[in-house]
């Protein structure tokens, strides 16, 4: 659906051998058309996938609160996975133990489950369900 372009906010005119740009919204005190719709930031969403969202792939938008817990997480997920990549490299058993979680499906299961649930009610925080889903 083609449109039209809005018409130019600056217009330049001469004035006795001189040109002057006249501020056509200054003169309007208002712009003559309603403002562009703003394109959501990347922040504004949180995109799932299947293999730790057990409702996923989805799209969760993020208010103000949600982001902020979200912000929360990556600041306590940087020094512990900082702390979990020294062990697997010193501590053979926590390697094991890494190997076990990975391949068993019932912690998978379990680890998806509560993970799903943790997304839900970042979902939840601000009131951004959307209209026909259940949580």
């Amino acid at each position: 659906m083609p449109t039209e372009p809005p018409p130019p906010r600056y217009r330049v005119v001469e004035r006795g051998r001189r040109l002057e740009v006249i501020d056509q919204w200054v003169q309007d005190r208002e712009r003559p058309w309603p403002a562009w719709p703003q394109r959501p930031r990347g922040g504004e969403t949180l995109r799932t996938f299947a293999w730790f969202d057990a409702r996923g792939p989805r799209e969760v938008p993020l208010g103000t609160r949600a982001r902020a817990r979200l912000r929360r997480l990556i600041y306590l997920a940087i020094p512990l996975g900082t702390a979990l990549l020294v062990a697997l490299i010193t501590w053979l058993p926590v390697l094991l133990l890494g190997m076990f979680l990975i391949f068993n499906e019932t912690v998978r299961a379990r680890l998806r489950s509560a993970i799903t649930g943790w997304i839900d009610s970042l979902e939840a925080a601000d009131g951004l369900v959307r209209r026909g889903e259940t949580g």
